[in-house]
């Protein structure tokens, strides 16, 4: 879901923390958008929200793109999908950035997109 208000011109929502949040909104955290910003600072340009009604079901599609001694099944196949123990969307940006932060103090040889 893109972030534009009514008239086309500008956002229509904006995170919790402003321009130090991170690129997306998650759909239940949105604000009315609220322009206190500085030059330069970003504000999401995307809403997130998990997936529900058709949306939410998947479908599946297969291809068998051997040449020779094609691979058939003759039986259903099921897909189970399980939550994992933490998604993106459920942290908050601040346990998002400390990860990254962690990550980058236990490596520091990883050049980070700021470093280039």
């Amino acid at each position: 879901m893109n972030n534009v208000n009514e008239a086309g011109d500008g956002p229509a929502f904006m995170g919790p923390q402003g321009a130090d949040g991170p690129s997306w909104i998650r759909d239940e955290d949105k604000v009315p958008f609220v322009d206190t910003f500085e030059a330069g600072d970003e504000i999401p340009g995307i809403i997130v929200k998990r997936p529900s009604g058709d949306r939410g079901q998947i479908g599946v599609a297969v291809f068998d793109n051997a040449q020779v001694r094609h691979a058939f099944q003759t039986s259903v196949t099921h897909l189970n999908f399980e939550p994992r123990a933490t998604l993106v969307a459920d942290r908050s940006w601040a346990e998002i950035k400390a990860q990254i932060d962690e990550l980058r103090r236990r490596n520091p040889s990883h050049r980070s997109p700021e470093g280039r």
